[in-house]
């Protein structure tokens, strides 16, 4: 009886020293940045997917592998999901900017001059010392 209540203890304290970081991590103020970061990888990633597709369909096509019908339906639905997917690029990609001019102007009003650089693929403020974008790990190059 008293091995149960003991490893039921246990249980829940290794459960709750697993799952605690997780749970802090999506509350703290920042959190919505990485969220953002997250999506622009996903949103490449699923862009390169349906590049790649285009390309095969369109190899199959010309091997003989696809029908003129079924080769233009599948053309037509993998661009309009590509498209979508620019899209959702282009609001994330506004999000990033519209974050980008608050810091410029956050911190312009702490100096009274702007002196801090942006990530080129995400648009987070960086340290004149930095080498990688904190936001989305990009190589910083130089202007």
């Amino acid at each position: 009886m008293i091995t149960n209540i003991i490893f039921i203890l246990l249980a829940f304290l290794v459960s709750a020293f697993v799952v605690m970081p997780l749970l802090s991590g999506r509350l703290r103020s920042g959190s919505t940045d990485n969220l953002v970061n997250h999506r622009a990888n996903d949103l490449e990633d699923r862009k390169q997917t349906l590049y790649a597709a285009i390309k095969d369909i369109e190899f199959d096509f010309q091997m003989g592998k696809l029908s003129e019908d079924d080769f233009q339906t599948l053309r037509q639905q993998y661009k309009d999901e590509a498209v979508q997917v620019l899209r959702e690029m282009d609001n994330v990609q506004t999000v990033g900017a519209t974050k980008a001019r608050r810091a410029v102007a956050a911190d312009k009003n702490k100096n009274g001059k702007a002196d801090i650089k942006f990530c080129w693929a995400c648009g987070t403020g960086l340290d004149s010392a930095e080498k990688f974008c904190p936001g989305c790990g990009q190589l910083i190059r130089e202007a």
